[in-house]
Formats: structure tokens, C-alpha cells, sequence
């Protein structure tokens, strides 16, 4: 009985495999169907084309910056409006540009009060000289006082310093309004138009890419 059952089982199993070689043979056999082609749409001559419909941007969803912000970081520290906008080396170059001639200005300041200090001194019965005091010749240090006793080079060079730095901290801080505007403006004037293209037998869809 065991012996029959089995012989049954694999009978079965030989009549479903002829089953599916014979169905794969049928469909080996049958030909692919033959592709279909989609003939254009055609659009008689003086047809209106349908308008198409852009929805407004959202400035505020836009990674903009704000011309007045970066002014009053460069204001603040020169460069850091530059930065703000992402113009690292720019800031940088503004930030040395505006301190490098107020230190000089300022070396040349602190040199010149340096040399004003006067020695006091008084002398014993063997000749010795002592001192006693050492105090800045110029009372308050009063810079009027101060500048009038530079020579003309040190003033010459207060001067320059001071107004390359005054002059190159304005400039920093216009520069900062003009960068923060053309960052804004690769973002604005950046456009995806998508227009209808009519041909002779089609319409088509133009794409231009401005930037």
C-alpha cells in the first residue's frame, strides 16, 4: 500500500512537470505582439494654446540674507557681514584691511608717548645722580599735545593709518549691503520656465534653465 502510494505521488509530480515544460514550449514558440506606435497630436493652425498656471514663490521658504543685517555685522566687526554671506575670504581680507593700518597707528601713538617720559634726577655731594621721578612730560596726556610733539613722519604716518582704516571700515560695511544683495539675487533671478512649444505637427514643452 505504502509502495503504491508513493508510486502514485511521483506519477503526479511527472504530469505536472511535463504540464509547465509544455506551457513554457507554447509560449517560447509565440511570436512577441508587435509594438505599437502613438501618432502626435495635431493641432490645427491659429489654435490657442492652453495657458499655463505658476503658482507664487514663497520668498521667506529661500535661504535669502538681509542686506541691513550685514551691514550692521560688518559694522560691528569688520568682515562679519562678508561671512554672513558666505564670503569667507572676503571678510577675512576686510578685517586685515581695517586693522592692519589703526595697529600701525596705534604703535606709532604708543612709541612716541613712550619717548615723552622724562627722568627727573638730583645730585649728591659726591655727584652721583639719583632718580626721584619719572612721570609724562605732557600733563593728561593730551593728544594735541602728543601729536605736536611727533616729527613729521609719525604724524604722516597717524594720519594714513588712521584714514585707510576709517576709509576701508565704510567701505567694509557698503561692501557687506552690495554682497548680502547679489547673494539674494543668484537666488532670485535663478529660474525654471516651463513654457508650450507648438511645432507644424506637435506640441512639445520648452524648459530653460536662467541663472
Amino acid at each position: 500500500m505504502r509502495c503504491s502510494t508513493t508510486g502514485f505521488f511521483f506519477l503526479l509530480v511527472l504530469m505536472s512537470l511535463g504540464q509547465v515544460r509544455a506551457d513554457l514550449s507554447e509560449d517560447l514558440a509565440t511570436p512577441p505582439p508587435a509594438a505599437t506606435s502613438v501618432a502626435p497630436v495635431e493641432i490645427p493652425p491659429g489654435t490657442p494654446l492652453p495657458a499655463l498656471v505658476v503658482s507664487p514663490v514663497d520668498l521667506s521658504m529661500l535661504p535669502l540674507k538681509d542686506p541691513l543685517l550685514a551691514a550692521i555685522l560688518s559694522a560691528t566687526m569688520p568682515g562679519l557681514g562678508q561671512i554672513y554671506s558666505r564670503r569667507v575670504l572676503r571678510g577675512v581680507a576686510f578685517l586685515l584691511g581695517t586693522a592692519a593700518p589703526i595697529i600701525v597707528a596705534q604703535v606709532v601713538t604708543h612709541r612716541q608717548r613712550d619717548d615723552l617720559q622724562e627722568t627727573f634726577t638730583i645730585q649728591d655731594t659726591a655727584g652721583a645722580e639719583h632718580v626721584i621721578s619719572q612721570q609724562p612730560r605732557e600733563p593728561d596726556g593730551d593728544p594735541a599735545k602728543l601729536y605736536s610733539a611727533m616729527s613729521g613722519v609719525e604724524r604722516a604716518v597717524l594720519v594714513t593709518g588712521l584714514g585707510l582704516g576709517l576709509g576701508t571700515w565704510i567701505w567694509n560695511v557698503i561692501d557687506a549691503m552690495l554682497v548680502a544683495e547679489d547673494y539674494n539675487r543668484l537666488f532670485l533671478e535663478t529660474s525654471l520656465s516651463v513654457a508650450p512649444l507648438p511645432t507644424d505637427t506637435a506640441l512639445g514643452l520648452a524648459v530653460t534653465a536662467r541663472w
